[in-house]
């Protein structure tokens, strides 16, 4: 398997986990998760609607061990996942209704975070 050797990188706490986020030389983001124990998940991309190539990335972590994966697509659109205390995931999707009504969110930067109640606050510098 190819590993991240990347040209962006994210880490949060989620729980009692680290998570890593980091955009592979393929373009492609790929998450690890350091657990409590020291152990490691192992690379992979998260799951997706054929997740396209990223250019930039923020995760967010909360206490609950959720996280939120937000990234900045090749088309210059802003997408969003959610991976669950329990591993699973959110498809990897566009994030909905960009400035005056778009369909996608035109995205120059990106950043979240989440609240202990799970709701996230994202930040989106558009182009």
């Amino acid at each position: 398997m190819e590993r991240p050797a990347g040209h962006g990188l994210a880490i949060t706490a989620a729980g009692r986990e680290a998570q890593i986020v980091a955009v592979g030389l393929d373009g492609n983001i790929w998450h690890d998760v350091v657990r409590a124990d020291g152990g490691l998940q192992g690379w992979r991309t998260p799951p997706g609607d054929g997740t396209p190539a990223m250019a930039a990335r923020a995760v967010a972590g909360a206490a609950s061990g959720e996280s939120r994966i937000l990234a900045i697509g090749t088309d210059g659109n802003a997408y969003h996942s959610l991976r669950r205390a329990n591993g699973t995931w959110e498809p990897f999707r566009p994030v909905p209704v960009g400035p005056g009504g778009r369909a996608a969110f035109p995205a120059g930067t990106i950043s979240a975070a989440l609240h202990s109640g799970g709701s996230a606050q994202v930040l989106i510098g558009a182009r």
